[in-house]
């Protein structure tokens, strides 16, 4: 029920007898994406978020749950989606899902919410050998300054949540998306500034800048006036600015969330952004975002072969078009103008390394013949060693054109 100050609830539904709706679930769910909740409420009081309204942590039959995922692999779905606002919350519990999921699991990616801090030694062992792209990570940082984090409510124990984030980084087998929330109480630009700086650190595969919303029930709605919030009358109720973070700041790190997820967010441009390797990865998004704005991109609808292009004239040195190159040419197909295209025949080049056996024995073993080796790969002609130390010369590097896998290279004579 709400109430102008507020949500109240009568008595809560037993959860075990809420009926799950996956009865009719599809026989072939191929390319599709399924929600499951195994859980509803939330252990934590975070003062912007509705789950904080409603105390403990409700869990469905376990047994059910088991039911149901079944169905989603026999399925083929290609996502499951966990709403679970914070998964990992009952340790055992926890385990036998996760365990189960990588015993019955067929190919299906699993994302799940999760707290860092809850994580413990016993939990990191198993996740060691969970299959890598099986379990996607959404964890919510959201911050790195200490007084904020007390302020929202929220443990303050950041050196333990990254402690847990690297352990998971190093193992190298599950994809991790970190959130951090702008328009916090008591922290301002150069904070948020630190934070981001703090979060990009962790080299995970997507950073989600959010923007504070002061939802209707929620704690951080009666601190409007102490803190001047300035925000939207209609939902989402997303701020405009406070005491501490001004409008046109706010506005500024809108376009460069946008570049964000453009650059970093999309996947497309690991080893460009690698390479650039940014000392202060905020600033480096901030005059990207500003040479998006001078340029007028931000006006218009922007493709992803174009995206390219205004990254390698942002840049704009041979050694880093060559990397940009390589990006590119494992996601599509056409050619650009600024590609340091090699001085040497293709089709010599190609003709030269077939011809050697033992090369096609070491790396293109897998392919039956020639034949299907000219149509199963494809051959890009580099002016650096692109996947080595970076040194000038003439260089072949051979692409499975179905998976995009990189399969070798070559220098060329």
């Amino acid at each position: 029920l709400y109430h102008k100050d507020g949500f109240t609830f009568d008595k809560l539904v037993d959860i075990s007898k809420i009926k799950l709706p996956y009865e009719y679930f599809p026989v072939d769910a191929k390319n599709r994406i399924a929600y499951i909740e195994t859980s509803r409420g939330c252990p934590f009081k975070c003062s912007y978020c509705l789950s904080s309204t409603t105390k403990g942590v409700r869990f469905f039959p376990i047994e059910r749950v088991k039911e149901e995922l079944v169905k989603f692999f026999k399925a083929n779905v290609r996502t499951i989606k966990f709403l679970d606002r914070t998964f990992n919350v009952n340790t055992k519990r926890t385990l036998e899902i996760w365990k189960f999921i990588v015993e019955n699991n067929i190919n299906s990616i699993c994302h799940f919410e999760i707290e860092p801090i809850l994580i413990n030694d016993e939990m990191l062992e198993f996740l060691k050998t969970v299959p890598k792209g099986m379990f996607n990570f959404e964890i919510g940082v959201q911050t790195t300054n200490k007084e904020t984090l007390r302020a929202i409510d929220r443990n303050d124990d950041i050196e333990r949540a990254f402690e847990v984030i690297k352990k998971l980084k190093e193992y190298d087998n599950i994809h991790l998306h970190l959130d951090l929330i702008a328009g916090l109480p008591k922290e301002n630009y150069e904070s948020f500034k630190k934070s981001f700086n703090d979060v990009y650190s962790l080299n995970s595969e997507v950073i989600q800048l959010g923007f504070l919303k002061l939802l209707h029930g929620t704690k951080i709605r009666n601190t409007i006036e102490d803190e001047e919030y300035v925000f939207s009358d209609n939902s989402p109720y997303e701020i405009f600015s406070n005491k501490y973070i001004s409008y046109n700041e706010i506005l500024e790190l809108k376009k460069i969330e946008h570049v964000l997820e453009i650059y970093k967010n999309s996947g497309r441009f690991e080893r460009s952004l690698n390479y650039l390797s940014p000392e202060n990865p905020f600033d480096f998004y901030k005059s990207l975002a500003e040479y998006w704005e001078k340029h007028g991109y931000f006006n218009r609808k922007v493709s992803g072969e174009e995206a390219f292009d205004i990254l390698n004239n942002y840049v704009g040195t041979d050694l880093f078009s060559d990397i940009l190159k390589l990006d590119y040419v494992e996601k599509y197909s056409t050619r650009r103008e600024w590609f340091n295209e090699n001085r040497m025949n293709l089709k010599a080049v190609v003709a030269s390394t077939l011809g050697n056996t033992e090369f096609r024995e070491k790396h293109l073993a897998e392919y039956k013949d020639e034949k299907e080796i000219l149509k199963k790969v494809k051959v890009e002609l580099f002016r650096y060693n692109v996947l080595g130390d970076f040194e000038e010369g003439d260089y072949a590097v051979f692409i499975d054109k179905e998976s995009r896998r990189i399969i070798t290279s070559v220098k060329l004579n």
